[in-house]
């Protein structure tokens, strides 16, 4: 199969013009055409995002050569919803997990397909034309009907949109045995609050799958890696760190970054500044036992108006830091979260 990666989205398209073809509007950063027979694909920022695109615009490239009768599926809402549903993966330097569930992801798909949908009932017959429909909602439909509960939806979407008894229905027909419009928009989003990635990123991280979430080193900016309103403890096992001069910790009261609180935890102390519209308001150092830059195991606890830091079995009680969201941060080197919980 015939795959062009380029160095940019601008140059994709200069690619794509070079062929004789133009980029459909809703294919941003990847895509495939029928008439080459060719994916066309962007190298974006990170590991996790430009192996997203390859990995969609290969399976559009995949479904319409497998069978001749496939040839203009990458024109449909359910493609392109399946094709995105598998572009969600995780790689652990050995094994790659496709239609994954990140818990950090570069696209935030759920959040898009939310947004997409508004506050009222979207019109999902804007799904039947390709130039009107947003990616992320086809990739919200399809995924609900592939991994959500209700067995009526997948058993349609296995049928119809995956031909598996031969049936292939044009796109308006198609939408129409997934039932009612309004009951259709009901569930959808259900499904989506339902699949929200757990963690806001700032710099660059990926999710490793079983080798952790992983902050890449940026120099001197602080990446950070925040979850999501009203979790009261977080635990990681994390890895040594490589590289002199890095840092790495928690963050607690999260409402940016530069107005939170950085606990960093490197032997022999844990730093904790907390700063405020850039500016720092307090600073405090605790002892901790070991040498820097080996591997610990982490837990930072909210237990009322106070929190809790534990550091390789060391317990640091009764801590005045901001309420509010809690996270990760690294600075200056890379570092894998593993076998993270939260609750």
């Amino acid at each position: 199969m015939r795959v062009r990666v380029f160095p940019n989205e601008t140059a994709r398209h200069e690619g794509a013009w070079s062929d004789g073809i133009s980029i459909p509007a809703q294919s941003r950063f990847a895509s495939f055409s029928e008439e080459t027979r060719t994916a066309y694909v962007a190298r974006l920022e990170g590991p996790q995002a430009t192996r997203s695109a390859l990995l969609y615009a290969a399976c559009l490239q995949f479904h319409s050569l497998s069978r001749p009768k496939n040839l203009d599926i990458g024109r449909t809402w359910h493609a392109w919803g399946i094709a995105l549903d598998f572009s969600r993966s995780t790689w652990d330097g050995e094994k790659l997990a496709a239609f994954a569930q990140p818990r950090v992801e570069s696209v935030d798909l759920p959040g898009k397909a939310l947004l997409a949908m508004g506050n009222g009932d979207p019109d999902l017959s804007k799904l039947v034309a390709s130039d009107a429909v947003d990616p992320a909602l086809t990739w919200g439909l399809a995924a609900m009907c592939l991994h959500g509960s209700q067995a009526a939806y997948r058993t349609a979407f296995h049928r119809y949109a995956l031909g598996e008894t031969g049936t292939k229905l044009g796109t308006e027909d198609f939408l129409r045995t997934l039932g009612p419009a309004k009951k259709l928009s009901k569930d959808l989003r259900a499904f989506l609050l339902s699949a929200q990635v757990p963690f806001e990123t700032v710099g660059d991280w990926e999710d490793r799958g079983s080798a952790g979430i992983v902050g890449h080193d940026a120099g001197t900016k602080v990446g950070f890696c925040v979850l999501r309103a009203g979790v009261e403890r977080l635990t990681a096992r994390v890895s040594e760190l490589p590289k002199v001069g890095g840092r790495m910790g928690f963050v607690a009261g999260w409402a940016g970054p530069e107005d939170c609180a950085q606990i960093d935890i490197e032997a022999p102390e844990v730093l904790i500044r907390v700063t405020r519209l850039g500016k720092a308001v307090s600073q405090s150092r605790l002892p901790i036992p070991g040498d820097a830059h080996r591997e610990r195991t982490i837990a930072l606890e909210r237990v009322g108006s106070q929190y809790t830091l534990t550091v390789d079995g060391t317990r640091f009680t009764e801590l005045e830091l901001p309420s509010g969201r809690m996270g990760f941060f690294v600075v200056g080197t890379d570092v894998a979260f593993r076998d993270v919980t939260w609750r």
